[in-house]
């Protein structure tokens, strides 16, 4: 049986359910504490959220609650899906300027001579390293992010009986 993460989440008023500027959006102490909650831990690991409120709430205002989180983190994920997204052009896009610029090297260097080539050919394969860095280690902390953001648009919320 896999562990489970419990995350205890103590509110002592409304307010701090819900940005200052937006009721329905959640508040971004909230959600920094969730998430640092989390790490160091596996990103495949469950998660129960037990909210304390030490005020009385209806259960449309417990499930209004739930969904505001659940929504900030989706939102989370839709954000870096487009950097993904963006990226991935920018990574195209360099990757047949570097195709370009080496192939250019090999052809300038009978017509302009050694030093053209040489710029060229360094041109092109640093285009290359920087799509080699993009994919892994960018890429790869985009879907870490996306892991955890997961994990909690999955987890168990509960709120604690009075």
């Amino acid at each position: 049986m896999k562990k489970k993460i419990n995350i205890e989440v103590d509110i002592s008023e409304k307010k701090y359910f819900v940005s200052k500027y937006n009721e329905n959006t959640l508040a971004p102490e909230l959600k920094d504490y969730l998430l640092n909650e989390i790490v160091g831990y596996d990103v495949n690991t469950k998660i129960n959220i037990l909210i304390d409120a030490k005020f009385d709430l209806t259960e449309d205002e417990k499930e209004h609650y739930k969904k505001l989180i659940i929504k900030e983190f989706r939102e989370n994920n839709d954000e870096i899906q487009y950097e993904i997204e963006q990226s991935n052009l920018k990574k195209l896009t360099l990757s047949l300027i570097g195709v370009l610029f080496i192939i250019a090297s090999y052809f300038f260097n009978h017509i302009m001579g050694d030093i053209l080539e040489e710029i060229l050919m360094i041109f092109g394969w640093v285009a290359l390293w920087e799509v080699a860095y993009a994919i892994f280690f960018t890429d790869a902390s985009r879907r870490r992010k996306i892991k955890r953001n997961n994990q909690i648009i999955h987890a168990d919320i509960k709120y604690k009986d009075k």
